[in-house]
């Protein structure tokens, strides 16, 4: 965001990654994507669980119907906030039948759609006291 500022180019934006804010972080969805909004271009999904073996790796990509990433919260705020640019999924180093695995996160994609459409109010964020 600080790059973008400073630039200050139409042609400069950002891709929000959801695994990665999952998996470094995980806190504070609204504000990041507030803060981002003004430049976001992209965003991309995918399940993911924090890996309990620590293998070095912090958490695991999978396909959008498996992990304990709440992407429908995440596409809930995507829509709090007006984006209307390209959403993604990231399968990167997932292995096994890439078909098979686009296939069931299209169909994940499409059911949180949907529900987010006829249901918008379960996508809201709410801080615990």
């Amino acid at each position: 965001m600080r790059l973008c500022r400073r630039l200050n180019h139409t042609q400069l934006g950002i891709l929000f990654c959801g695994y990665h804010w999952y998996a470094v972080d995980g806190t504070n969805l609204t504000g990041i994507l507030e803060a981002a909004a003004p430049y976001l271009k992209q965003a991309n999904l995918s399940g993911s669980r924090r890996n309990p073996h620590g293998f070095g790796n912090i958490a695991t990509i999978e396909p959008l119907d498996e992990g304990e990433l709440d992407n429908f919260a995440l596409l809930g705020q995507l829509k709090k906030i007006g984006f209307q640019g390209m959403i993604g999924f990231q399968g990167w180093s997932e292995g096994g039948d890439a078909y098979l695995k686009l296939s069931r996160s299209l169909r994940a994609f499409r059911d949180m759609e949907r529900r987010l459409k006829a249901h918008p109010h379960w996508a809201e964020l709410k801080l615990l006291p």
